[in-house]
């Protein structure tokens, strides 16, 4: 079955997903601390907060700094936390979610033809750091946590219209040419809305003068 090819890179994305939302080592004098939720989003924010200080030149991203960034984060949950608190919540995240207590963690992905196979999954790396103050721990996303977090918005935002493209290639690829139709003036209209919406602005306003009986500018 073409369709199925390559299905363990689709598969991947859930694990990564999955290592997160049905996280192991759950430490419950923690969890009951939060509401549903509200630490699902926690780590994912600390994902990006360690993603934006790794490709941000010569930026620490060591637990006190990460310690830091939850503290700030917090008060939009409507919770409030002293700072030894917040750094368990923290070291939680980093060591017992993220880095799955220092164990390795596998997920089961079909490779159709081949058969089920485990994948590994880490999102984070830890990386001894020379700082002023000596050797410090620092954390860094690996290429497994960049392309989780890449999928979730900005391929989204670059690929956009290619997706639309790629949906209308893969209709006709199955020669379903009524729904290729549609989506061939779904593609007519997003471009339309991409050039009014990079037009500039004294054209615009000068359709309206003319419009209006106004000579033009």
């Amino acid at each position: 079955m073409e369709f199925l090819e390559g299905f363990e890179k689709r598969m991947q994305i859930i694990a990564a997903v999955d290592s997160i939302v049905n996280r192991g080592n759950r430490k419950m004098d923690i969890e009951k601390l939060l509401e549903p939720g509200q630490l699902d989003n926690i780590i994912f924010a600390v994902l990006v907060f360690i993603m934006d200080r790794t490709l941000a030149e010569d930026e620490e991203c060591t637990i006190e700094v990460i310690t830091s960034f939850v503290a700030r984060i917090i008060p939009d949950f409507g919770l409030s936390f002293p700072r030894e608190t917040t750094r368990r919540i923290t070291d939680y995240i980093i060591k017992d979610i993220l880095q799955n207590g220092g164990e390795a963690r596998y997920y089961p992905v079909m490779r159709y033809g081949k058969g089920m196979a485990p994948v590994r999954i880490r999102l984070i790396d830890d990386k001894l750091k020379d700082s002023d103050r000596g050797y410090v721990m620092n954390y860094q996303l690996t290429d497994q946590g960049y392309d989780l977090l890449l999928r979730t918005k900005e391929v989204e935002q670059e690929i956009s219209f290619t997706i639309e493209e790629l949906k209308l290639r893969e209709l006709i690829r199955r020669k379903n040419y009524k729904k290729a139709i549609g989506q061939s003036g779904n593609l007519v209209l997003d471009d339309q809305a991409e050039k009014e919406r990079y037009q500039p602005v004294h054209a615009k306003d000068k359709g309206k003068y003319l419009r209006r009986g106004h000579q033009g500018v």
